[in-house]
């Protein structure tokens, strides 16, 4: 699943609509922890990948940037292809990995952008080098997002899912007591699954596998995210991937305002 926010993508799709090079992009790639670059390696695949890659796209991408065909992560992709190379590439070579992706990204989109950049009303398709469109975009994000923060229909979702995230982020820290004492107590209006049902009790994780704990988290976390995705989809008429953005932001202001917690990078 992607998690990169709004101003994360936007940069991503300037980048392939040829505004900026990939400078800044790469550069805060190589501030972020390995765990974290992990995800946004995943992040640029899921992507790349809808927009049908090719083989000499990579070989294509190899030419355009900094790298040689004998880098590993080069040789890899080249043998194994996208599809399945993204799983072999190899441990120590994140920012030469990032780099071969953003670049395949830049050749597959801009074929996607040269055919639907007049008709399509995705904002990724937009003319993002002008700085009113751009202005426009996030507004309407930043006004959709507070609108759903406030909606009384997904608020016990969301607050459930920032309990799901908060209880996560606590078991990698190694923390695998009680939650907070002063958390609000999760209520649920409609007939989702409650925190409990999707996971079981974490504060009886003594003795129990931290591995097998953290996959219940991440499952629950998944179909719940999963659900309300669909969810903010119908409601106000979006695109899966517009429903997503919104759901990283409103769960990262629960994350914020509740338990204090910089939730993105665990993402």
């Amino acid at each position: 699943m992607l998690t990169m926010n709004l101003e994360e993508e936007i940069a991503i799709y300037q980048f392939g609509q040829g505004i900026h090079s990939d400078t800044a992009i790469l550069g805060h790639f190589s501030q972020l922890d390995e765990d974290t670059q992990k995800i946004r390696l995943y992040d640029l695949y899921d992507l790349v990948l809808p927009l049908n890659p090719v083989s000499s796209d990579i070989e294509q991408a190899i030419k355009d940037s900094s790298l040689t065909p004998t880098d590993v992560p080069c040789v890899t992709l080249k043998q194994r292809q996208l599809r399945q190379g993204i799983f072999f590439l190899p441990d120590g070579e994140n920012e030469q990995v990032a780099e071969l992706l953003l670049y395949v990204f830049k050749i597959v989109y801009q074929r996607a952008y040269t055919l639907k950049q007049e008709n399509s009303t995705d904002w990724w398709y937009q003319d993002l080098s002008k700085p009113e469109i751009v202005q426009a975009i996030r507004t309407r994000h930043r006004e959709l997002a507070e609108e759903i923060y406030m909606n009384s229909s997904f608020r016990s979702e969301f607050a459930c899912l920032a309990k799901l995230w908060y209880e996560f982020i606590e078991l990698r820290k190694g923390n695998v007591g009680e939650p907070k004492p002063d958390e609000p107590e999760i209520q649920t209006k409609f007939n989702f699954l409650t925190y409990n049902d999707m996971i079981g009790k974490v504060d009886t994780v003594i003795g129990k596998s931290i591995a097998i704990v953290e996959d219940k988290l991440s499952h629950g976390i998944g179909v719940l995210q999963g659900s309300v995705r669909k969810g903010l989809a119908a409601q106000y008429k979006l695109t899966s991937e517009q429903a997503r953005l919104l759901l990283v932001d409103v769960i990262e202001r629960h994350m914020q305002e509740v338990y204090k917690v910089n939730w993105r990078p665990y993402f």
